[in-house]
């Protein structure tokens, strides 16, 4: 499951000269590690292991998962409505909505009130 919604590498974190990398989101299937100068361009996280620790990269074609606490992420907001929402008029608990349900949207397609 993703749970990484447009996060993007941006470097590595302090001095390190490289990244561990995995075959398998649990840390598992060493692979060879990644040099630091390979993070010198933004590069698309596609999704985050279960327990947060690894994310998947696809790097020269192969997919990889890196150490996820060596590196500088970057998330990029995912919303049309730069409203917070709040508990007034919020349909029930438990009811479905999306992430944008309590937007007023305009023919514009940017939330007013």
């Amino acid at each position: 499951m993703a749970h990484a919604q447009r996060e993007e590498i941006v470097g590595v974190k302090g001095e390190r000269p490289s990244v561990a990398a995995f075959a398998n989101a649990d840390g598992t299937g060493p692979l060879p590690a990644v040099p630091a100068a390979a993070f010198t361009q933004k590069l698309k996280v596609f999704e985050t292991s279960p327990d947060q620790r690894f994310v998947r990269v696809k790097l020269d074609g192969q997919d990889l998962w890196l150490d996820r606490r060596a590196l500088r992420l970057n998330a990029e907001v995912n919303a049309a409505c730069l409203e917070v929402a709040s508990s007034f008029n919020a349909p029930p608990a438990g009811a479905a909505r999306g992430a944008n349900g309590n937007c007023a949207h305009s023919s514009s397609g940017v939330g007013k009130k």
